[in-house]
């Protein structure tokens, strides 16, 4: 079975993982080469349970303790 999924985000690459594991023949289409999301590509901590591949101690980890938020309307919070 051949796959295209779109989007290289958190799903998408756990998508692509999963059908391809599956026997699935897999391609990935990113159309933002290079970009960072404007979360910074976060992964929230509660993704870490459906997808235990991120928990590998051998990739790159970050935490992030507090956070600026801002909405639409400039209106902004402040996460700790």
């Amino acid at each position: 079975m051949k796959v295209a999924v779109v989007g290289g985000g958190p799903g998408g690459s756990r998508s692509a993982e999963l059908l391809s594991d599956r026997g699935a023949r897999v391609i990935l289409y990113e159309c933002r080469r290079g970009w960072e999301k404007p979360c910074g590509g976060g992964v929230p901590e509660r993704s870490v349970d459906f997808c235990p591949f991120l928990a590998n101690p051998d990739l790159p980890q970050r935490s992030a303790l507090r956070a600026r938020l801002y909405s639409p309307r400039n209106r902004e919070a402040n996460a700790t």
